[in-house]
């Protein structure tokens, strides 16, 4: 979500705006959020639009960022072509960067990786892929 998707559920709440640590608003990813601010932020969506939003599962996020791809990368496996999809640490400065900018993946998604840390709804732990109650990506949520 972007600091503008953000700003407006924080005013609509009554929650405070989160600090953009001066790398600004709009429409870079927002940071500054807890777990919980992620939840809530997709409780309050659901309830304005009437669509069921929830964070993903860390085996959805996985499977929608490589998008049904077995390569390294949902665009190969040659990481000379990263840039082309995603900010990483240190190409673009300290600072997140606007959303939307790089290639979309094959499911036509954007910005999957890269730029600011993505949050699960589920925990990722050393038994993650022992774990006989993970989520099937491809599944009903």
């Amino acid at each position: 979500m972007t600091f503008d998707q953000y700003d407006q559920f924080a005013k609509a709440s009554g929650r405070s705006r989160p600090n953009s640590a001066g790398w600004g608003r709009g429409i870079r990813p927002v940071i500054n959020v807890s777990w919980q601010d992620a939840v809530a932020y997709t409780e309050w969506l659901s309830e304005q639009t009437g669509s069921h939003y929830r964070l993903p599962t860390e085996a959805e996020w996985e499977y929608a960022c490589r998008a049904g791809t077995t390569t390294r990368f949902f665009f190969g496996d040659d990481s000379g072509k990263i840039d082309e999809y995603a900010w990483l640490k240190g190409k673009g400065g300290h600072t997140s960067l606007a959303v939307g900018l790089k290639l979309p993946n094959p499911f036509g998604l954007y910005d999957v990786f890269g730029n600011v840390e993505e949050m699960c709804r589920d925990w990722y732990g050393e038994d993650y892929y022992h774990d006989s109650e993970m989520d099937d990506p491809t599944g009903p949520p």
